[in-house]
């Protein structure tokens, strides 16, 4: 979220009276295009799943409503945690130093005396503009550290997958220029082999000696001239790909340090997890299993 775009925020109005929801709702529509209202209890955690709030206004007429509701919030609603909001609770007279109290412990983000209704109509969506900011601050529309971190850990891997692809196309580049220079011994022989079988055949077919000769002769250069020319021919086509995939690996070999580099950064950035427990055993577990995960 950017200060340009703050008055595309949502803005949830939690209450259970429809009336006060209805003025909240009408007196900021002035200025913020996304203000819904959750009046019904029992919706209270689906209102705030489908709406997913920048901001959340507690409207409730006495303090300890407001507690409960944003208490069973945390306590039934897997998502409100995975959005980043705050909250404006709306106070009256008798409670204005309770309230201040809890704002000031963090449990909730701001107040406004609400009730009675002030001359200060414009104290409402300030407060709501204030909170906005905050959470910009916090927010920032680029990737989080975390989140870069991860890639970056990823990326790491890279390092890894290439050396065994590489490995595994060195191993065809070899298998391939064994399996050419078997074939053409083999070709080598059985050429020679049917040259004597020739030979050998006491004339059968009805050539004369030096007819066989003269074939083992011919034999002898077609293999040599020819067939062993394609095979070394062959065999000289798979050197530029040796060639090919050393020379990949020493240009790489640059980036490949800058990556190492970002992983070793990464590794500096710890998401941190709080293990709530009365067991200093249950911590010591706990802990030692997320340390493998890299986690503080």
């Amino acid at each position: 979220m950017t200060v340009t775009n703050l008055t595309a925020a949502i803005i949830l109005i939690a209450t259970d009276n429809v009336t006060d929801a209805g003025l909240i709702k009408k007196h900021l529509e002035v200025e913020f295009e996304n203000a819904f209202s959750s009046t019904d209890p029992d919706m209270a955690v689906q209102d705030f799943e489908l709406h997913r709030p920048d901001v959340l206004i507690l409207a409730f007429n006495s303090l300890e409503k407001s507690e409960r509701y944003y208490l069973e919030l945390y306590r039934r609603s897997r998502k409100i945690h995975l959005q980043p909001h705050r909250t404006v609770i709306l106070c009256n007279k008798d409670e204005v130093r309770r309230v201040y109290d809890l704002c000031k412990k963090e449990l909730f983000d701001d107040y406004i005396l609400f009730w009675p209704m002030t001359h200060d109509t414009m104290r409402l969506p300030m407060a709501v503009h204030h909170a906005l900011r905050e959470l910009a601050a916090v927010k920032p529309d680029g990737p989080s550290v975390a989140e870069f971190a991860a890639q970056a850990r990823r990326l790491a891997e890279l390092e890894t997958m290439l050396d065994r692809q590489m490995a595994r196309g060195g191993q065809h580049i070899e298998l391939t220029s064994q399996a050419m220079a078997q074939a053409e011994q083999k070709i080598g022989a059985a050429l020679d082999g049917f040259s004597k079988r020739l030979i050998q055949d006491d004339l059968a077919g009805g050539y004369t000696v030096k007819k066989g000769e003269d074939l083992k002769s011919e034999i002898s250069r077609l293999k040599r001239d020819e067939v062993q020319q394609y095979f070394r021919a062959a065999a000289e086509s798979v050197k530029p790909l040796k060639q090919w995939a050393h020379d990949l690996k020493q240009e790489y070999a640059p980036q490949l340090e800058s990556v190492r580099a970002l992983n070793v950064m990464a590794e500096c950035v710890q998401p941190i997890a709080l293990v709530v427990d009365d067991d200093e055993f249950q911590h010591k577990i706990i802990g030692k299993i997320l340390e493998d995960q890299n986690y503080h």
